[in-house]
């Protein structure tokens, strides 16, 4: 395209209602420019600003068909006049822009992980001795530090899969899987924790379960948090229960608990990357409002989806709905 054309214009016809803007369009597109009384400017958007721009639309945008065959996309603006943007570039720069945050992220924690695995393997040394005598004390302090590089490195690792999943750089596989196995990790990681809160841990898992479609490497990843969300947010005495069942063509997995539940306002944007609930009992918790969003994008590209029942005051169920597998597991040697 190109560079001189005035990719940004605005066109002036008072009196056009939006709803004649298909028609308009075609019109104002198609003449010459001096066939036709109007007023033409460049808005001064710069090609590298925020995208898309912001610019007051009352309607659109209209796919507009020339002739030629090119394709245009038309807003209606707030004072009569119409937005005039070629589709291919209005699209291409929304896919740069879609690839723009994965970027950032990537370099942003190759960069980070380089300072934060010496700060951890130094630490350990000292911890072990290398570097002398180490005082309870001490100790007390080197592993305040080494659980905070922990947290730092836990928030990098869901960084990266999210920048990887938005990017479609993360492969996620579907294979058949073993639930069972694939859980029984996560059912060793967390019924110690909630025994140590106070809080009962059931995992049901009946026998001769179906092999579920999957990744057996990324499930384990999407129910720790929705275990560690229970397990956070369920106060002393609470129970929470892990599950597993097959229904008709799917693998069900569910995680209820006995918490605080989620208020309404809230349960629409559960999903959304860095979403943290203004509710006083949530922001106690520490957090990033990231490991669900992570989880949905790993089910979604697993074939399945994850639904919630949840009240205020009243607990919340998680449950993962992924297909049945086609196949039969191979057999282990």
């Amino acid at each position: 395209m190109d560079a001189s054309y005035p990719l940004f214009q605005v066109l002036t016809w008072e009196g056009i209602p939006w709803a004649q803007v298909d028609e308009t369009a075609q019109i104002l597109l198609a003449a010459p420019q001096d066939c036709v009384t109007l007023t033409l400017h460049t808005l001064p958007l710069a090609s590298q600003g925020e995208w898309p721009p912001a610019f007051p639309a009352q309607g659109g945008p209209a796919e507009v068909t020339l002739q030629d065959g090119s394709l245009w996309l038309v807003w209606a603006l707030e004072d009569g006049s119409f937005l005039v943007v070629p589709k291919a570039y209005w699209s291409r720069r929304l896919e740069e822009e879609r690839g723009r945050v994965p970027r950032f992220i990537s370099v942003v924690t190759h960069e980070l992980r380089l300072p934060l695995t010496s700060i951890k393997g130094y630490t350990d040394l000292l911890l072990k001795g290398l570097g002398g005598e180490v005082s309870p004390q001490q100790a007390q302090f080197l592993e305040v530090i080494r659980n905070s590089v922990q947290r730092m490195v836990t928030l990098l690792d869901r960084l990266s899969d999210m920048g990887k999943l938005e990017s479609g750089r993360l492969l996620v596989k579907r294979m058949p899987l073993s639930v069972k196995e694939a859980l029984e990790p996560v059912v060793l990681k967390y019924r110690p924790l909630c025994e140590a809160k106070g809080q009962t841990f059931r995992w049901q898992v009946p026998e001769g379960l179906p092999p579920a479609q999957g990744d057996p490497h990324r499930l384990p990843q999407v129910v720790e948090a929705l275990v560690d969300n229970a397990h956070r947010y369920t106060p002393q005495g609470g129970h929470i229960t892990l599950g597993v069942r097959a229904e008709g063509p799917e693998i069900r997995i569910w995680v209820t608990d006995t918490g605080i539940g989620i208020r309404p306002e809230d349960q629409a944007r559960l999903f959304e990357p860095f979403f943290r609930s203004e509710e006083e009992a949530v922001r106690d918790q520490r957090g990033w409002g990231l490991s669900l969003h992570v989880a949905g994008l790993l089910v979604e590209r697993m074939g399945g989806r994850i639904e919630v029942e949840t009240a205020p005051g009243q607990g919340s169920t998680f449950t993962v709905h992924l297909p049945r597998a086609q196949e039969q597991l191979d057999e282990k040697p």
